[in-house]
């Protein structure tokens, strides 16, 4: 009798598994459990960040990527923001300055402001911005790095210069989370030029189109004043930089140059490197070329200052 209940249950396990390898079926699976779970926080007063929940069914969501695809397709299915279905921002990004945030206690409609300053050189983590209503700096200008491989670098680099103390560095390490992307929004009220520093790789300026325009699930969240002021093709051609220096493209480069030549803004430099066959990062500027980075920023600040003089006039 024990014999035929494994028989029974081996043969029940050996088509669950064949049905959850069918791609829709395992969707189905994957979304019924992130439902469970959405329920269940929902019922506790739970929130969780995707991360977090991830990590509660890493077997059945396979990857972070999928899980958020799904996140994304349960609020357009209800409806619901994420901060509604309880799910918090994740926090990666992070700063190098100072700035003042304002909180408001909606309970009892009151306020308090907390200033955070980073120590020395040292990046700090961007704070949940979900109960944060506004945000200020009193540096003129937001240098935004793609990568915090380069972040640190980049700062002590320009910690020699005269007007480093101008400078907040905001890095959203790759692709920016939510939560970078709203402190940006918020200090894009006040009168600091946002500046932006990337690869002048397919992902690099796509990651810089995801500050400018939003991503396909937020696109009213772009950043619209932000400005890519290097690498851009022109330095390229006016600092002589090395070709080894340079990497070749792949499959994944090409596909995304041919989204990117659809973007009127990006679609010279796009081109420029599908050309080229090459693509270059800015580690790369540092082993050779740490003047290039030096130079690109010192002169967008001089132009600034020009141009706000011009103003007061």
């Amino acid at each position: 009798m024990e014999s035929d209940k494994q028989t029974v249950a081996g043969a029940i396990r050996h088509v669950v598994e064949k049905m959850l390898c069918r791609s829709y079926a395992k969707n189905t699976f994957m979304k019924i459990k992130l439902y469970e779970i959405l329920f269940d926080m929902a019922l506790s007063g739970t929130t969780r960040n995707e991360r977090e929940i991830f990590y509660m069914a890493v077997n059945t969501f396979g990857s972070q990527k999928s899980l958020n695809r799904l996140i994304s397709g349960v609020m357009h299915e209800t409806g619901l923001s994420k901060a509604n279905l309880g799910i918090r921002n994740t926090l990666k990004g992070t700063f190098i300055g100072s700035i003042a945030l304002i909180r408001t206690d909606k309970s009892n409609l009151t306020s308090s402001v907390e200033k955070l300053c980073s120590q020395s050189l040292s990046p700090q983590l961007i704070p949940d911005m979900s109960c944060v209503t506004d945000a200020f700096t009193l540096h003129p200008i937001i240098v935004v790095v793609e990568k915090d491989t380069i972040l640190h670098r980049i700062a002590a680099v320009l910690a020699e210069e005269p007007y480093f103390s101008q400078i907040l560095f905001v890095c959203g390490k790759g692709y920016p989370c939510r939560n970078t992307i709203t402190l940006l929004r918020m200090l894009e009220k006040s009168s600091a030029a946002i500046l932006g520093l990337f690869d002048f790789d397919p992902f690099g300026i796509h990651i810089y189109s995801v500050y400018k325009y939003g991503a396909k699930t937020s696109s009213n969240l772009g950043i619209n004043s932000i400005q890519r002021i290097g690498i851009h093709a022109e330095h390229i051609t006016s600092y002589n930089i090395y070709t080894s220096d340079f990497m070749d493209l792949n499959k994944y480069d090409i596909s995304m140059i041919n989204k990117l030549e659809q973007i009127d803004e990006l679609a010279s430099d796009a081109l420029f490197i599908k050309q080229l066959g090459k693509k270059l990062e800015m580690e790369a500027l540092f082993s050779t070329f740490t003047h290039v980075i030096k130079s690109i920023i010192s002169q967008k600040l001089k132009q600034i200052h020009y141009e706000s003089k011009q103003h007061h006039k």
